[in-house]
């Protein structure tokens, strides 16, 4: 460790010297291109951050809103929406609410309950 010391000392002393020391010593910062966050609108509601999350909302959103057990295809859509597209659960029971099923089965247009 001394030795390394020595080494770093006695070539820092030598530029020092030489009268390279300041241009050497002094760090050149670059600017770092800026960074381009994609935007997400801001929720009030609760938003799912793992696909886990958003099969348990969706699951219940199914069962609340249209008293059934959801299909793979509309599970795989909606913890999609979650996860990818910043949906929140709201978001997700008054898509439900809005369906031509819910209209179908239950003769009205729910959005008024999930506002």
């Amino acid at each position: 460790m001394r030795l390394r010391n020595a080494v770093l000392t006695g070539v820092a002393g030598l530029m020092l010297n030489a009268g390279a020391g300041v241009a050497s010593a002094q760090v050149i910062y670059r600017e770092a291109p800026p960074r381009v966050y994609r935007e997400v609108p801001s929720r009030r509601y609760y938003v799912a951050d793992n696909r886990y999350a958003a099969q348990h909302i969706v699951r219940q959103a199914y069962r609340d809103v249209l008293r059934r057990e959801p299909d793979r295809s509309g599970l795989r859509q909606y913890v999609n929406a979650m996860v990818y597209e910043g949906w929140s659960e709201s978001d997700v029971r008054r898509s439900l609410a809005n369906s031509q099923e819910y209209r179908q089965r239950f003769g009205r247009v729910g959005y008024w309950r999930y506002r």
